[in-house]
């Protein structure tokens, strides 16, 4: 505790730490950098700091104003996840993609298929731009 001298008297004075400082979730994709090679269907990895949170990965083609979230990802007690992702159909090809994974999103209806893109969640990564070979 830090004190605050006015004059001859002593405050201490007491810093605010906000109550869900310690709850902050992050969320990343691992092993996937921009204008990396995606398949039609990718398996796609990444960590989440609390291994009760919910993760999606969100799909979306750099044309299009929605996206595709995919199945709710997998997540291991050590907070890392895995998701099966996938990039169009078999016809396409040559497209990019955004990619973004979210934890607990803020739409209790959330679920997989297509959406209005970004869904709301709690924490979001960082975007990542795919390619379709």
């Amino acid at each position: 505790m830090k004190t605050l001298l006015l004059g001859t008297m002593c405050f201490p004075l007491l810093l605010a730490i906000p109550a869900d400082a310690d709850k902050r979730v992050t969320i990343d994709i691992k092993g996937l950098k921009n204008d990396d090679k995606v398949q039609e269907v990718t398996n796609i990895a990444g960590r989440v700091s609390d291994p009760k949170a919910q993760v999606w990965l969100v799909v979306k083609p750099q044309h299009a104003s929605d996206c595709w979230i995919q199945t709710a990802a997998a997540v291991g007690n050590d907070g890392k996840w895995l998701v099966e992702a996938h990039f169009g159909d078999r016809n396409t090809h040559n497209e990019t993609f955004d990619i973004m994974a979210i934890a607990n999103p803020t739409n209790d209806k959330t679920h997989e298929g297509k959406a209005k893109c970004w869904p709301g969640a709690g924490s979001k990564s960082t975007v990542v731009h795919v390619k379709r070979e």
